[in-house]
């Protein structure tokens, strides 16, 4: 992988590390930094694979046993009523960072607008970004739930 450091910003733990909720042998859970609801995570291989396509099989399950423990802490953390699975692959469907990466969306029925409508039109998000220090209140949160 030619400087992935530089090209990739999952590649670079050190900056992301506050945003680490919990992590296991082949991912990071992240909370997301333009976050849609709070909650809203990334779930991320720690090896720089570009899309789902280069996913190992060993990975891809433990893909899955990543996502049900995420969906459990945000049911546990927020009271999430149900989630938004996604991944962007290819810049044609969105995808801005070539590291492959799953975001998991806690919803709920007490949301007054739909933050949805903003992912499907690019350049259309709006609000400010949360602050550092309210994203490691949000990791903290999440790494107290108990599951």
């Amino acid at each position: 992988m030619p400087n992935a450091k530089n090209a990739c910003p999952f590649c670079d733990k050190e900056r992301f590390a506050h945003q680490i909720a919990f992590e296991n042998k082949h991912f990071y859970v992240l909370i997301a930094r333009s976050f849609l609801t709070p909650g809203h995570v990334m779930i991320v291989p720690k090896r720089h694979r570009a899309d789902l396509n280069a996913i190992t099989k060993d990975s891809e399950s433990a893909l899955f046993r990543t996502l049900n423990k995420v969906i459990y802490k945000l049911q546990a953390t927020f009271g999430a009523e149900g989630f938004n699975i996604l991944t962007n692959i290819g810049r044609p469907a969105g995808q801005t960072i070539p590291h492959f990466h799953i975001h998991v969306i806690p919803r709920s029925r007490k949301e007054k607008n739909n933050p949805l409508k903003l992912i499907f039109n690019p350049g259309s998000r709006h609000g400010s970004k949360p602050s550092r220090l309210d994203v490691v209140r949000i990791v903290k949160r999440i790494k107290r739930a108990k599951v």
